[in-house]
C-alpha cells in the first residue's frame, strides 16, 4: 500500500518497517476468497441476501463479502493467537503501549472495560415457580427465546404469568428476529405436539431485542430493541421506568461514535422485510424449503449424521425452521472436513454442528453441504485410531454442556474476586485455590470455572480434554493452560 507523502517541512519521523503489514485485513479478505457455501451468521450471506437499497445505493457486494463472523481463520477476539493478536501486538508498538485490545464497541466500551444456554428453552413451571418463591423481588422475568439451535420457550404462557404477577417480560430474542416475517405456510421443523413459531412480541413479551444481523439482513453488531405499544395495566408502571432507565443506560454503553453504516443496514433490512418491493418474505419462505430439503437428503443418508429433532414438551414450544442442528460422532472433525471444502458452519460441537439458514442461503449450498456430508472422506471421519483417542475428550465436551455446580465451591462473588489481587501460577499449584478468572471452553460457551470458585482437579483436567476435543479456551493466564491466575 502506498501511503501518502508528508508534506513539505514536516518534521521527519521514524517508521518500523513491520507497521506497513495488515494482518488483520489480509486474513479477512484472503479467508472470504476460500468460502463457497456459507451456513453461519450474518443472514445476507456475504451479500446474496442483503437488502437491494444496501447493495445499491449504500455498500457493494464486494464489501459484504468480508462481513465475516468468527471464522477459524480470523482468530479469537477473547483469546487472540493469530490475526488479531498480530494486529494488537503493531497496535501496541505504534501507539508505545505495554498492550493493545482492539474493541467492537468503541471507545466507550473500553472505558467501562477499565473502570470497571443450552439447548433447551424455559419450561413454564420454572417460571412460575420463580415467580411464587421471590415474590415482590422480581423484577422483570427474562427468557432467551430461540435458543442456539432454535427452541422457542413458550412466551405466551409465560407473558400470562408475569402479566398476573405485574412484572414485564423481557425476551432475549437475538436468534428470532426473522420468526415475525415466517409465512403460515412455511414448512416447520418435524416434532409431535410443536406449535408454530411466532416472535416473541406476537406472543405477549413486553420487551425484545433481536441481533438483526443474526438472521436478517443488516451488518455485523448491528441490533434492534423493541417494546410492545400497549402495555398490560399491571405491567404499566414498572415496564415504563425499565425503559426509561434503558435511555439513560444505553447512552452511557453504547459508543459516543455509531455507525452509521451499522444503523442505515437496520433501516434497509426492516425495507426487506416490511415492503411489498424489499422481496424478504418470499427468501424466508424459499430458505425454509432448503431447510426442509436439507432435513429430508440427511434423513435418506446411510450410516450418516441425524438431524437432531425435538418433540413439543418442557421447554420446548416450538422450533425455528431455519435452524439445523446434526448430531455427529465428532463435530470439530466434521467441521474441519467441511472447512476445507469451502463449508462454514455456525456452530460446531463435540458431538453436534450447527447450520443457520436464512433469506441469504441459496439452493448450491445446501447441495453443496450435502454432497460433502455424502463423500467416502466424511464417512471414515470417526473410524479408526483418530475416533479412539478423542473419544474422551469429545465425552469432556458433552459434560461440559450441562455444567455442575459440585465441580467446585464457592468462596466468593464474582464482584469481589475481580477487585481482589490476583497472580498467575502453575497449573499444578493452582488446584485448590481461588479462581480469578472466569474459564470458559467455546463451545459450548458455558463457563467451567468462576471468579471466586475453587479450581479443583477436576475442572483443570476437564478443561485439558475440552482444549483436545478442539475447543478454544478463554480466561487462562495463558492459551496454552500452563498456568492459571487466583487469588492472593
Amino acid at each position: 500500500m502506498r501511503l501518502p507523502l508528508l508534506p513539505v517541512g514536516a518534521p521527519q519521523l521514524s517508521f518500523a518497517p513491520e507497521q506497513d503489514a495488515l494482518p488483520l485485513l489480509d486474513a479477512v479478505i484472503e479467508t472470504s476468497r476460500s468460502i463457497r457455501a456459507p451456513f453461519f451468521f450474518p443472514g445476507h450471506k456475504m451479500g446474496l441476501g442483503a437488502p437491494l437499497p444496501l447493495r445499491q445505493r449504500l455498500v457493494s457486494r464486494r464489501a459484504l463479502r468480508h462481513d465475516l463472523p468468527e471464522l477459524p481463520e480470523l482468530d479469537n477476539l477473547f483469546a487472540a493467537e493469530g490475526a488479531i493478536h498480530e494486529a494488537e501486538r503493531l497496535a501496541a508498538l505504534a501507539f508505545g503501549a505495554g498492550r493493545s485490545w482492539l474493541l467492537v464497541n468503541g471507545s466507550t466500551a473500553g472505558v467501562l472495560a477499565a473502570g470497571g444456554r443450552r439447548c433447551l428453552g424455559v419450561p413454564i413451571d420454572q417460571v412460575e415457580a420463580g415467580l411464587q418463591r421471590y415474590g415482590s423481588r422480581v423484577a422483570a422475568v427474562l427468557v432467551v427465546s430461540p435458543t442456539y439451535q432454535g427452541v422457542l420457550s413458550d412466551v405466551g404462557g409465560i407473558a400470562r404469568l408475569t402479566r398476573a404477577a405485574g412484572v414485564p417480560l423481557i425476551v432475549d430474542e437475538a436468534h428470532g428476529g426473522h420468526l415475525h416475517f415466517l409465512c403460515d405456510t412455511a414448512p416447520v421443523a418435524p416434532g409431535v405436539g410443536l406449535a408454530r413459531p411466532r416472535s416473541a412480541l406476537s406472543e405477549g413479551a413486553d420487551i425484545v431485542v433481536q441481533s438483526t444481523h443474526k438472521m436478517l439482513g443488516s451488518l455485523t453488531q448491528s441490533a434492534m430493541l423493541h417494546a410492545k405499544a400497549v402495555w398490560p395495566q399491571p405491567c404499566h408502571h414498572s415496564t415504563l421506568s425499565a425503559l426509561h432507565e434503558r435511555n439513560a443506560c444505553g447512552a452511557q454503553m453504547t459508543s459516543s461514535s455509531p455507525s452509521y453504516l451499522l444503523l442505515g443496514s437496520l433501516d434497509a433490512a426492516r425495507w426487506q422485510f416490511a415492503s411489498r418491493h424489499g422481496g424478504g418474505r418470499a427468501a424466508l419462505h424459499r430458505a425454509c424449503e432448503h431447510a426442509a430439503a436439507l432435513r429430508s437428503a440427511v434423513g435418506r443418508m446411510a450410516n450418516g449424521p441425524t438431524v437432531l429433532q425435538f418433540d413439543g414438551g418442557a421447554g420446548v414450544y416450538a422450533m425455528d425452521p431455519l435452524r439445523i442442528t446434526l448430531s455427529v460422532q465428532d463435530g470439530f472433525a466434521l467441521d474441519e472436513a467441511l472447512v476445507g471444502a469451502g463449508i462454514y458452519s455456525e456452530l460446531p460441537e463435540a458431538l453436534s454442528i450447527t447450520f443457520a439458514l436464512s433469506a441469504g442461503t441459496r439452493a448450491r449450498h445446501v447441495r453443496r453441504l450435502v454432497r460433502k456430508l455424502n463423500s467416502p472422506s466424511v464417512a471414515k471421519l470417526n473410524a479408526g485410531r483418530e475416533a479412539h483417542t478423542r473419544a474422551s475428550a469429545l465425552k469432556a465436551a458433552a459434560v461440559a454442556a450441562s455444567r455442575s455446580d459440585s465441580w467446585s465451591k464457592s468462596y466468593c462473588s464474582p464482584r469481589e474476586a475481580f477487585f481482589r489481587g490476583s497472580r498467575s501460577v502453575p497449573a499444578a499449584k493452582a488446584i485448590g485455590q481461588i479462581s480469578a478468572a472466569l474459564v470458559c471452553p467455546y463451545p459450548p460457551g458455558i463457563p467451567i470455572l468462576i471468579p471466586g470458585e475453587e479450581i479443583t482437579a477436576e475442572a483443570v483436567s476437564l478443561l485439558h480434554d475440552l482444549r483436545a476435543a478442539g475447543c478454544s479456551i478463554t480466561g487462562c493466564a495463558d492459551n496454552s493452560m500452563a498456568t492459571f491466575d487466583v487469588l492472593e
